[in-house]
């Protein structure tokens, strides 16, 4: 989420699937994807597989690309309290994040870390 608009621009561009890489299946800890619902909609969210994730893999588009190598324990002291977005969860749901950026996280989810640099 940014108020910089060629960049929120840019954030809604879509990613074409990866060929699928069966050799990195099925899903390990620590391990890298792009958050996806069909075929070439991945964009900018990706997720870190904080356990065996045995459901993931089966899409097009659910291909790891990389792997936590060190400081998984940081990883892991992420705060879950939210879960995921719903339903699965209580965490944020996406039109929101888009439609009223930082300021939608910041009230509704104040527990949530965030990357300051990357």
């Amino acid at each position: 989420y940014t108020t910089d608009k060629e960049l929120n621009a840019f954030s809604l561009s879509t990613i074409p699937d990866d060929p699928k890489r069966p050799e990195l299946l099925p899903f390990k800890e620590g391990m890298l994807a792009f958050a996806g619902s069909a075929p070439n909609s991945r964009s900018n969210e990706m997720f870190i597989a904080y356990d065996r994730a045995g459901s993931l893999g089966q899409s097009p588009w659910e291909t790891p690309f990389g792997k936590v190598t060190s400081g998984l324990e940081n990883v892991k002291n992420f705060y879950k309290g939210y879960g995921d977005m719903p339903p699965w969860g209580k965490g944020p749901k996406q039109g929101p994040i888009y439609k009223r950026g930082a300021d939608y996280i910041k009230k509704d989810f104040p527990l949530l870390d965030k990357f300051e640099t990357c």
